[in-house]
This record gives C-alpha cells, sequence and structure tokens, in this order.
C-alpha cells in the first residue's frame, strides 16, 4: 500500500509543516525528506486539518467556496417563482435587481448555473391561456359528464368531424424566420403548462400579410376540409357553412352516425346568424370548454402542420417566397398530414378525458 493511502500518523504532519515553515523548502524536497508523495506534502501544507486526510482518503480539491449560502438559495427560488407568477417575462437581471445581488459581489452567471442546478433553465414558452379557477372547474365538471355520459367510442364514432381555423403569418424569407428563437420564461421540464409558465400572444406569430385557413379532421378520413379565407364574421362563416358543410358531413358520414361536430367557441362561428344555418342544415355542435384547445383534435394537427411548414423552409432551403406561394404551401402540406396520423391523435380523446379529471381541471400535455 502507498504512502498516500496510509494513515499519516500526526508526529509526521507536524514534522512537514515544520520543515515548511521554518526551512522553506519545496514540496518535493520534503517529500523525500519524510518518504511521503509531494501531493501528501500539499495537502498538509494546504489543508491541514481536513478529516478526510486524517483517515487516508485522497482529497479533492472544492474550489472556492460558494457565494450564495443556503438562506440566499431560497431567496432567490422564491423571488424567481414570485416574479413569474406577477410577471411573467423576466431574466435573471431582475432577480439581481429585486435582490440587490450585485452589491453582495454576485454575478447574473453565478445565479444563472444555481437555477440550472435546481432543473429551471430559461426554456422556450407555452402559448397557452391562463386558466383562472372557474375555467378548472368547468373543465372538470365536463370531464366528468363526457365520463359518465359517453361512451370511449363517441370521439371516434359520433363526431364527424373536428372543426377549427389556423393562421400562419407570412414571411418573405421562411428560413431565415425558422432558425428565430421565440418567448422565453425560466421553468422546470415539466411545468410548460403551468400557470406563470405560458406566454401571452397570438400562435400565430408576429408579421404583416397571415394566412387563414378553415379546416377540418375525421376518424378514418383523414383531413377532409382546408379552405384559405381572408377574414372572419358571423355573416361570411354563415354563408361558408352553407356552402362547405353539406358536402363534409356527406364525407364524413358513417352508417348510424350522428350530424355532429365539434368546434371552439369562436364568436363568429357561434354566432345566431350561424346557428340558423346549422339548424336547416340539421346538424348538432358539440362545444367544448373555452380556453381547452387540448380538447379539440385539430390542435394537434395544427401544431404538426406548423413543424412541418418549419423543417420544409429549412430542408428545402427556402429562401424567398410569394404570399400566394406559402398559401399554396400551407393548405398541401395540411392535405398531406397522414390520415393514420390523424386516427392516433382523435383516438387519445378518452385518455385526454381522464387526465383532465385527475389534474382537477388543469392543462394537459396535449
Amino acid at each position: 500500500m502507498g504512502a498516500d493511502n496510509q494513515v499519516i500518523s500526526p508526529e509526521t504532519r507536524a514534522y512537514v509543516r515544520y520543515l515548511r515553515d521554518r526551512d522553506r523548502l519545496n514540496y518535493r524536497r520534503i517529500a523525500q525528506i519524510v518518504g511521503i508523495s509531494k501531493s501528501a506534502v500539499w495537502r498538509i501544507c494546504v489543508k491541514p486539518n481536513n478529516p478526510r486526510e486524517v483517515h487516508g482518503t485522497r482529497l479533492r480539491s472544492r474550489g472556492r467556496p460558494s457565494k450564495i449560502g443556503p438562506r440566499l438559495r431560497r431567496i432567490i427560488i422564491r423571488e424567481m417563482l414570485r416574479l413569474r407568477a406577477t410577471r411573467g417575462n423576466f431574466t435573471v437581471r431582475h432577480i439581481m435587481t429585486n435582490l440587490k445581488l450585485n452589491s453582495m459581489g454576485i454575478s447574473a452567471r453565478t445565479v444563472s448555473r444555481f437555477l440550472n442546478k435546481n432543473g429551471y433553465r430559461y426554456r422556450q414558452a407555452r402559448k397557452k391561456g391562463l386558466l383562472s379557477q372557474k375555467d378548472l372547474r368547468t373543465r372538470l365538471n365536463f370531464a366528468r359528464g363526457i365520463k359518465r355520459e359517453r361512451q370511449p367510442s363517441f370521439w371516434m364514432n359520433d363526431i364527424a368531424f373536428y372543426f377549427d381555423a389556423t393562421s400562419f403569418a407570412f414571411k418573405t424569407q421562411p428560413k431565415h424566420h425558422s432558425q428565430a428563437l421565440s418567448g422565453r420564461v425560466w421553468r422546470k421540464k415539466n411545468e410548460g403548462l403551468l400557470a406563470g409558465c405560458t406566454a401571452k400572444g397570438r400562435k400565430v406569430g408576429t408579421g404583416g400579410k397571415v394566412v387563414h385557413v378553415h379546416a377540418a379532421i375525421s376518424y378514418g378520413k383523414g383531413v377532409v376540409l382546408a379552405k384559405p379565407y381572408s377574414h372572419l364574421s358571423g355573416k361570411r362563416f354563415a354563408k361558408f357553412v352553407r356552402k362547405q358543410f353539406p358536402a363534409v358531413f356527406e364525407r364524413c358520414q358513417i352508417s348510424g352516425q350522428q350530424r355532429i361536430f365539434l368546434q371552439d367557441g369562436d364568436p363568429s362561428q357561434n354566432s345566431g346568424r350561424v346557428n340558423k344555418v346549422l339548424g336547416r342544415l340539421g346538424v348538432t355542435v358539440f362545444n367544448i370548454p373555452a380556453r381547452s384547445p387540448d380538447l379539440n383534435p385539430i390542435e394537434n394537427v395544427f401544431k404538426l402542420l406548423g413543424d412541418q411548414l418549419r423543417d420544409d423552409a429549412l430542408d428545402q432551403n427556402i429562401e424567398r417566397e410569394k404570399f400566394r406561394e406559402f398559401r399554396r404551401r400551407v393548405v398541401k402540406t395540411l392535405l398531406g398530414i397522414p390520415a393514420d396520423v390523424i386516427d392516433r391523435i382523435i383516438a387519445s380523446m378518452p385518455k385526454r378525458i381522464d387526465s383532465i379529471i385527475e389534474a382537477r381541471g388543469g392543462r394537459l400535455k396535449y
């Protein structure tokens, strides 16, 4: 067994420190005189009272002591959570200013590394509306009612199609825009849907011209409707329903199926004029709670559509694009989403209902 792995007696330690203090010998020379390694001499001289060395274990240098003590760590986490709940958009600089950490000699990098070590990262913010306590109760009651009154096959066999509209901002340089980052927030990986971790603003993004598309998906049929439009109003949507919905229902109709479709609570899509047209067509609207995109499977299809548009801009190296070309690309990409992918999304609805009940009305991962 080497000298480094043996217990060094107190007499030897005292002799080493004596040679170092009196004769100012270097570590190599002291090691030769005493008969131990140079690293052992260094540890005795630099950290003579470390208990790990007394028992013969190797000592690893731990660097400078942390500037953030246990109490300050709790304060930083508490301040970060407070800013997330009240301010929403903030950085480490706001934490440092509020806690006056600069006066303590603590840098922004130190605070960032501390947050990272505790699982917090400056992650992408999810574009989701905030849920109030009333929203949570409404969603929970809705899920319980569905669980009690409907069979799991309701989502696949009884709803003819899922309808909604989506929009995408037109960019003359699609590739450059696809490489840009969106808003970020300090959160853990599993906190993306919590209050304070979602970002306000339009999911469509910023820009001038926007491509608007009416879309519908059906179980077993895939995308059954993809029609661009300029702007939406109750009058325009009523005309659209009267012209397009009979053919869509005809395409989606299954033997014994009711004429039911699902849409959200957009005012233009639920106006009195629109309801009259739906009544004349013998159509029933299945409404979902407000601020509940996770209860409309077509929202997941729109997410796939947006990801595919961004990937195509990069993979196909689309440096420049005209508005008409972008609109055609949006419709073509939407129609190209495989039907089996859409079927799997719709088939997840019974599981979503169970998850809402389990989360007491909270957001889902979908």
